[in-house]
């Protein structure tokens, strides 16, 4: 056994350090282990609070980006204004507003309101 008898060894007491003997703890190494301790646990309570913040904003980041998402891909009531266009034999999918956006184009006009209702309303 290489530990010391500490329990009647006083030099751990003498310097502040812990006694396992029974003996007991001096106040000022108990009071300066809790000052440790307390500043510890504020240390990691401010790096909670800094990952926290982060986790919020990551979150609010991710609602603005579905919301992006949701206004190109459209809401459930926007799926009937999904164009299916061959191009060169290439199939492509598209609303309807993406083929409107520059007003005075072909497109645009092809598929304003009233041509879609006309087209729409076929057999």
């Amino acid at each position: 056994n290489n530990l010391p008898n500490t329990a009647n060894n006083n030099s751990a007491s003498k310097r502040g350090g812990f006694s396992f003997g029974g003996g007991k703890q001096p106040r000022e190494g108990g009071s300066r282990m809790v000052a440790e301790i307390i500043g510890a646990i504020k240390e990691k309570w401010g790096t909670l609070k800094e990952l926290e913040a982060e986790i919020s904003s990551l979150e609010e980041s991710f609602l603005k980006e579905e919301q992006l998402i949701e206004t190109f891909v459209g809401g459930e009531g926007e799926r009937s204004d999904i164009v299916t266009l061959n191009v060169s034999g290439t199939i492509m999918a598209t609303q309807r507003a993406t083929l409107q956006v520059i007003e005075d184009s072909v497109l645009a006009q092809q598929f304003d309101n009233t041509k879609w209702t006309e087209q729409s309303n076929r057999p």
